[in-house]
């Protein structure tokens, strides 16, 4: 889940309810996965025109649906798994890896708490 892409397709006009999904590509190139629910008098192909074309949005390949129920497919986990492998001098086959996984939520809300008390 990503929170900022998430928020900012809530704040399009006829959208009830949002999920965007950070879908890494490679090479620095995302793909945005947003679920939607409309509001009442909307039309869906409207608001995801409106949606792709949100500055947020518009570098990235994005993938609009609409939902019944955006609460059904929230997950606060988030993660990432970085592997290099590569030469250090004339050694080969050296390999790097790191994995992480958060409650995104809760770790921005730990890293507000802690820059806060470090001010």
């Amino acid at each position: 889940m990503s929170m900022g892409h998430t928020v900012a397709v809530k704040a399009i006009d006829g959208v009830q309810a949002a999920l965007s999904m950070t879908i890494p590509t490679g090479t620095g190139i995302h793909r945005r996965m947003v679920y939607i629910e409309l509001k009442d008098g909307y039309k869906f192909e409207e608001v995801a025109a409106a949606i792709k074309a949100d500055p947020y949005f518009v570098n990235d390949e994005t993938h609009v649906k609409q939902v019944p129920n955006v609460d059904a497919l929230l997950d606060m986990g988030h993660g990432v798994n970085l592997t290099r492998k590569g030469v250090s001098g004339k050694t080969q086959n050296q390999l790097f890896e790191f994995n992480m996984r958060i409650n995104n939520p809760a770790l921005t809300a730990q890293v507000l708490v802690c820059v806060h008390v470090l001010r």
